[in-house]
């Protein structure tokens, strides 16, 4: 109990203790925070939970066990996949679990009947029409990243930040009110939980948690997961966009008319980026990345940008992802970016 809720103030996503790796016989090399995603991509194809494949045992998962045979099929289907994305698809994940299960457990391989009729067209109708108006071009990745930073002033300031608000589900559900102070990579969050004050600390020589079970340094998993978290829920920033993207479309994000713009992160990871057509600010970003079982997305929105002090910052911020219970939203009630922050927040706690 003490781990999980640890690993839920590390956060501020609720991320569990991931599975301990043992018996892991085809994805290896991989962090827990990765191997735990992984799995959930599986799990989120199949419309499935982890008691799918492992067996549980008092009311605990067994993740070594192998009696059962849908764990055999998983390690089937994981080589299938890999076999498939290697011989057809240069290596790319393109093809993943969710590519034929759509979220159920059997895939579906029969057309739905009954078919819907094609419509039929005269190929001579349209033969004296007028020809229509060609769409206007794309924008080049140069405009659209300057439309950007000119719409949210100096964000250099981003790179200190103090803000209070609230961090909840994405149905709205247990809000809990929270505090952070960054500057640079070093990042304090304070949460107040009902088990009382707690505080997450990111320094230039580690990572600590404190909270009513006492102070101690955060293991490598632990950081990794504070890290992933501290980046989830900073806007990007104009500088960090690269150049050699390009602007792939035009597409319509809830009330936003935005123009879409994707880049590569990697040799295993890639995003696109919307930006709204009018005010030209971030409205959604979203991130690709290559995995054993196919691409795993992760999707952050940016909502209400206000001015905080010479520079725009969302107040309003929602993150998805594959782990169900990671996602998560955070609302600002204050933002102010630019001050200086006091580098003792982010000393080891006394």
């Amino acid at each position: 109990m003490r781990n999980r809720l640890i690993l839920f103030l590390t956060v501020l996503l609720a991320l569990p203790l991931a599975a301990e790796q043992k018996n892991v016989k085809l994805l290896t090399g991989l962090s827990d925070l990765q191997l735990q995603r992984v799995m959930n991509e599986m799990a989120a194809g199949l419309g499935v939970g982890c008691d799918f494949c492992h067996t549980r045992k008092d009311n605990e998962l067994d993740f070594a066990d192998e009696s059962k045979k849908e764990k055999q099929r998983a390690r089937e289907m994981i080589e299938l996949t890999r076999s498939l994305n290697t011989a057809s698809f240069n290596g790319r994940s393109t093809i993943s679990c969710y590519t034929c299960h759509r979220g159920k457990e059997h895939p579906t391989g029969l057309v739905p009947l009954p078919v819907a009729a094609a419509v039929r067209t005269d190929p001579h109708a349209d033969a004296h029409d007028a020809p229509a108006t060609p769409p206007a071009p794309n924008p080049s990745v140069a405009d659209v990243v300057k439309r950007y930073a000119d719409a949210v002033g100096d964000a250099g300031k981003w790179s200190t930040l103090r803000a209070k608000g609230t961090r909840e589900s994405l149905d709205g559900k247990n809000p809990m009110p929270i505090e952070i102070e960054a500057s640079g990579a070093n990042v304090h969050v304070t949460a107040t939980t009902p088990r009382g004050r707690m505080d997450q600390i990111l320094g230039a020589n580690g990572g600590w948690m404190r909270g009513g079970q006492g102070t101690h340094a955060m293991d490598a998993n632990e950081l990794e997961r504070m890290h992933e978290a501290a980046s989830l829920f900073m806007p990007l920033a104009p500088a960090d966009i690269p150049k050699e993207g390009r602007v792939i479309g035009h597409e319509k994000i809830g009330e936003h008319d935005t123009w879409a713009l994707f880049t590569t992160l990697g040799p295993k990871s890639r995003q696109r980026l919307y930006f709204d057509t009018g005010t030209g600010l971030l409205v959604r970003r979203v991130v690709l990345t290559d995995s054993p079982v196919g691409t795993i997305p992760q999707q952050t929105d940016y909502e209400d940008w206000r001015d905080a002090g010479g520079a725009k910052y969302p107040f309003t911020i929602r993150a998805a992802l594959v782990d169900p219970w990671s996602s998560a939203a955070r609302h600002y009630s204050e933002v102010t970016v630019g001050a200086a922050v006091d580098p003792a927040v982010f000393a080891e706690p006394k």
